[in-house]
């Protein structure tokens, strides 16, 4: 077995796994950590600032995309029956305010 030195300490290699993505690639091309953030964009439509798969929500309106997930190609989209207010953000949450009806408890 070889003596361990500093050099050969040094020149060691180290790799971290995760079961989840830490990185997406940005619109630029380059990489950035996952942001889940959630964003207005021009069009009124919702999305998280950086994931690896894109996830737009409805900026509120008619209700026909409530959310829509596009990767490698494929989409899945969810409607919603009824129209839609503008959604609240709160860090990684889009909350759509009263859109079914009160319930009343007793």
């Amino acid at each position: 077995m070889a003596d361990r030195t500093p050099e050969s300490e040094a020149s060691a290699l180290a790799a971290q796994t995760s079961a989840a993505p830490v990185r997406a690639r940005r619109s630029d091309g380059g990489w950035a950590p996952v942001d889940t953030t959630l964003v207005r964009e021009a069009d009124s439509t919702v999305r998280a600032k950086n994931t690896t798969a894109a996830l737009t929500f409805s900026g509120g309106g008619s209700g026909a995309s409530l959310v829509a997930l596009e990767n490698q190609g494929h989409e899945l989209c969810f409607g919603w029956p009824t129209a839609l207010p503008e959604p609240g953000l709160d860090g990684d949450t889009a909350t759509y305010a009263e859109i079914l009806p009160a319930s009343t408890s007793g």
